[in-house]
C-alpha cells in the first residue's frame, strides 16, 4: 500500500461524499462505508482520517462554506447576513448536494452557518 498523508485522505473523502450528495445520495443516508467502497479505500484507512461521518461532513461544510464566509465585506452585520443567506439559498437551489449540507448544517447546529 502506498503511503499518503492524512491531509490527502481527507481531501478525497470529501470530495467523494461531495459526489455522492450531488448524485442523489441523501445526508442522512451517507456512511464512511459508502465513502470507502467509492473510492475502493479499505474502511480502517478512511477511518484514520475520519472517525465518523459527522466529522467528515462537519469538515465538508467548512470547506463549502470557506470561500462564501471569505467573501464577507464591511456592508454592516445586517446587509452581510442577508448578503450570506441569499448566496447560501442561491448556491443550494443550484446544487443538491449544497442543498444536503445545508440541511445537514441546520438538523446538526439549529441554524444555517454555523
Amino acid at each position: 500500500m502506498v503511503y499518503m498523508p492524512v491531509q490527502k485522505r481527507r481531501e478525497q473523502a470529501r470530495e467523494t461524499a461531495f459526489e455522492l450528495l450531488q448524485s442523489g445520495v441523501p445526508v442522512a443516508d451517507l456512511t464512511l462505508r459508502m465513502i470507502a467502497e467509492r473510492q475502493g479505500t479499505p474502511l480502517p484507512t478512511l477511518t484514520y482520517a475520519y472517525q465518523s461521518v459527522t466529522d467528515l461532513l462537519d469538515d465538508l461544510l467548512l470547506t463549502v462554506e470557506g470561500p462564501i464566509f471569505d467573501a464577507i465585506g464591511d456592508r454592516g452585520l445586517a446587509a452581510e447576513l442577508n448578503h450570506f443567506l441569499e448566496v447560501s439559498d442561491a448556491a443550494a437551489d443550484a446544487d443538491p448536494a449544497l442543498e444536503e449540507l445545508s440541511a445537514y448544517a441546520v438538523r446538526r447546529t439549529g441554524e444555517l452557518g454555523a
